[in-house]
């Protein structure tokens, strides 16, 4: 039985050598049945463990994929976030720069076109402002009071409260 059994390893290894596919018999109910034995890389597998054994390859490789696409989507995400981050930074300090250039600047001039941001004064009486003719309103900016053309936006009158 020994010398049986040291022959059958030894042509197991030989086939296993080989890349040969070996059939032999299990001990089980299905004892009319032949399992088959892959060699791969020096492992043994039978016929369910080999297809087991596959299947949880294909879910590993599966499950990485999906990471690699999750991670990738929470990079651009982040990448998104960063570059918006970047833009309102730059926008509000182009703001800034321009805010501050035009508070230290006595640049409203009768006769120049406004073109700043448009606060209109609705009640210019509060303000002691006269009132203002017909096509012209009263605008505030930087402390001062424009009276303005609606349609061109051309300076008729600056007034310092």
């Amino acid at each position: 039985m020994k010398t049986l059994l040291r022959g059958f390893v030894c042509a197991l290894a030989l086939f296993s050598l080989a890349g040969v596919t070996v059939a032999a018999p299990h001990d089980d109910d299905h004892s009319h049945k032949r399992r088959v034995v892959y060699v791969d890389n020096g492992r043994y597998y039978a016929d369910q463990h080999w297809n087991r054994d596959q299947a949880w390859q294909r879910q590993q490789r599966e499950e990485l994929r999906r990471r690699a696409e999750w991670q990738h989507q929470r990079d651009s995400e982040w990448q998104y976030r960063q570059e918006a981050e970047l833009r309102r930074r730059a926008d509000a300090q182009r703001y800034n720069d321009w805010r501050y250039a035009r508070s230290n600047r006595n640049h409203w001039q009768r006769g120049h076109r406004y073109h700043g941001p448009t606060y209109v004064v609705r009640d210019y009486r509060h303000y002691h402002l006269r009132t203002p003719p017909r096509g012209q309103h009263w605008v505030r900016a930087d402390n001062r009071y424009l009276l303005v053309a609606i349609a061109t936006g051309i300076i008729m009158d600056i007034a310092t409260r």
